[in-house]
């Protein structure tokens, strides 16, 4: 009673904002869309619309629809300031929809929506949706109901795939261009929401318009379509074959440029990126004995026989499976049988030292030199051959050689026609480096007496050290001339030298030269040394026989051949070298040794306790070696 009582009152305050509208116009409340195909258990919405033929401030209506098909979710307001929410009432028991009600403060003109319905299919089938009790201001009104029909889509798409060409443009279905890919789906109801594809085994990738495929070999593409239900149909597959690249040929046998052959045989090969070998066919033709090609063979030689002389073009050209047809390879000859001619053959120098080079050219005239080789033979009689190397019509070979004696060598030329040209030569190998020689004793400034062991390093680049020989000299005068001191002595680097005999001097200067095997001779000089072989001069000054002395003081003469000694004593020597110059003097008493003095005046104070006889004795020394000595017999006493 309460509803039904705020209805009545809701009514009469519609009633009273159309009252003064009152018009003779019909007006109009339609749903849109008018008919709707939807899908099984889909949501949408349609609208209430009025279409007022004159100022109108509310309107409404009940809304009846078919239940088993339709379920109302939901009931919003349209345009209409004023909703009358609580009026509402949703049946979807028995499919109604009552009390839509709405107005508002201020005059509707122009078409509104009065409500929007939020309606689920539930079942496949046909439902009307109809106007009743409607009302828009006080005009007449015309009513368009709607319906709706629900489809349940469970057919996929049909996908048809299309090539640019349409078919293959070679040879046993194969393609030889880039092929474009185009790819056009159909669905009978929802529509094709996307179309799908993969190429030779990757991943699917949504179809966006056309696509090329321009990679040689056989290709797979897999191709679907899924509509909007979402409805996908099986994977379907194509297959195209492209081959874009022609075959590859090799002339594997073929004559030279020139040879003297009439019978030529000809063998080739071919490879393909994708028709196997044994597939690939070949023609050929012999330009100046052919007039057409040979027919397309997958032979792979043939052999022209008892040809005429002069010149020839072999032509040959390869086809794959996809008829792509390569460039064509050729090889040209000429049969002639001049042999070459070799002229000016040097060998540079004719006689060359170990280890040197030799540089044989000649100069080689003919048609197509195809090699100029060389063959030499050693002087231990082996043979070695070489490849000469050349630049227009001359050619050489420059190698260096270590063993002695006589090389004779031999030239050939030949052409590609095999015919050959050959000449002879020769050159020597001779040891033409002397042998090294280095002297490590005596050095320079040195001072020597006696026996003295000459030491030096010699070696050669041929000969062994013991088939060297030694020739030592010496000169005393700086050398200005040399006397020998030992010859034709083995390479042992040392020998011994006996000075005695020799004049002192200080420009002494040995000289060792080696002999090698081929007569060539090194040698090394020493700078200047000296040779000493005499002693210094040698006096004892202090004391003197049959003299008295008191503390260090010549008294008075004595007679008995003694010195007198009576307390400490200077005991004094005179020395001197004018060769090698003095090292050092030594002094002595009874043969002990109690001083040394080694820079002049040369004295030693005696002052130690000693009573009775004894010999003094004086050794002086140069910087040779030598030795001079003096004695004197003295009584003493020093306390």
């Amino acid at each position: 009673m309460e509803i039904r009582s705020l209805l009545a009152c809701g009514t009469a305050i519609l009633l009273l904002f159309s009252f003064n509208v009152i018009g003779d116009g019909k007006s109009t409340i339609s749903i849109t869309p008018q008919s709707k195909i939807v899908y099984l258990n889909d949501t949408f919405t349609i609208s209430i619309l009025v279409s007022p033929s004159q100022p109108i401030y509310s309107a409404g209506c009940d809304i009846y629809f078919n239940p088993n098909v339709l379920q109302v979710i939901n009931v919003s307001k349209g345009s209409f300031k004023i909703w009358f929410d609580y009026a509402l009432s949703i049946d979807n028991m028995n499919g109604s929809i009552t009390y839509i009600l709405a107005a508002s403060n201020d005059s509707v003109s122009e078409d509104t929506v009065l409500a929007t319905i939020e309606f689920k299919a539930v079942s496949t089938g046909f439902s009307y949706i109809n106007i009743s009790n409607a009302f828009a201001g006080a005009t007449p009104l015309d009513i368009i109901n709607g319906s709706i029909t629900v489809v349940e889509d469970t057919t996929p798409p049909d996908t048809i795939i299309h090539f640019k060409p349409a078919l293959p443009n070679g040879e046993n279905g194969w393609y030889v261009s880039n092929v474009s890919v185009n790819l056009t789906a159909t669905d009978d109801l929802s529509g094709v929401n996307a179309t799908y594809y993969s190429l030779d085994g990757g991943n699917f990738v949504k179809y966006t318009g056309n696509f090329t495929v321009n990679k040689d070999g056989t290709h797979v593409i897999q191709f679907y379509s899924i509509d909007n239900r979402g409805n996908s149909e099986s994977v379907k597959e194509a297959m195209i074959k492209i081959d874009k690249t022609p075959p590859s040929i090799n002339i594997t046998e073929f004559p030279p440029a020139i040879t003297n052959i009439k019978n030529i045989t000809f063998k080739w090969n071919g490879s393909d990126n994708l028709t196997p070998y044994e597939n690939i066919t070949f023609s050929y033709k012999l330009e100046g004995y052919d007039t057409i090609w040979h027919n397309w063979t997958t032979e792979k030689e043939t052999t022209y026989f008892n040809l005429s002389e002069g010149n020839y073009t072999f032509m040959l050209r390869a086809k794959d499976e996809a008829g792509n047809i390569g460039g064509i390879a050729s090889k040209n000859f000429s049969i002639s049988t001049a042999p070459p001619i070799i002229k000016n053959v040097t060998a540079m120098p004719p006689l060359q030292k170990i280890g040197g080079f030799v540089n044989i050219s000649c100069s080689v005239y003919g048609a197509d030199v195809q090699n100029v080789s060389l063959s030499i033979e050693y002087p231990d009689g082996k043979i070695h051959n070489f490849s000469m190397l050349g630049h227009d019509s001359r050619y050489y070979y420059n190698q260096s050689y270590s063993m002695v004696g006589e090389y004779n060598f031999s030239i050939s030329a030949i052409d590609s026609a095999g015919n050959i040209g050959r000449v002879n030569g020769s050159f020597r190998i001779k040891d033409l480096t002397p042998p090294t020689v280095k002297i490590s004793y005596p050095k320079a400034g040195e001072i020597l007496r006696g026996k003295v062991e000459i030491r030096w390093n010699a070696s050669d680049n041929h000969d062994a050290r013991n088939k060297l020989k030694i020739t030592i000299k010496y000169s005393s005068d700086d050398g200005a001339t040399w006397r020998k001191i030992a010859d034709g002595v083995s390479n042992d680097g040392n020998y011994t030298w006996d000075t005695a005999g020799l004049i002192d001097g200080k420009e002494y200067r040995i000289q060792v030269i080696a002999y090698d095997t081929a007569g060539n001779e090194g040698r090394d000089v020493t700078s200047r040394f000296t040779v000493d072989n005499t002693p210094p001069s040698l006096k004892i000054k202090k004391p003197i026989e049959n003299y008295l002395y008191v503390f260090d003081r010549p008294i008075i003469p004595v007679i008995g051949g003694n010195a007198l000694i009576i307390g400490k004593i200077t005991i004094q020597a005179e020395a001197n070298d004018s060769t090698s110059g003095m090292q050092k003097v030594e002094f002595y008493v009874d043969g002990s040794l109690k001083s040394v003095d080694d820079s002049s005046p040369y004295e030693w104070l005696w002052q130690e306790m000693a009573i009775g006889r004894h010999e003094i004795n004086v050794k002086a020394y140069d910087k040779a070696g030598n030795v001079a000595e003096k004695s004197i017999n003295a009584l003493v006493l020093i306390l």
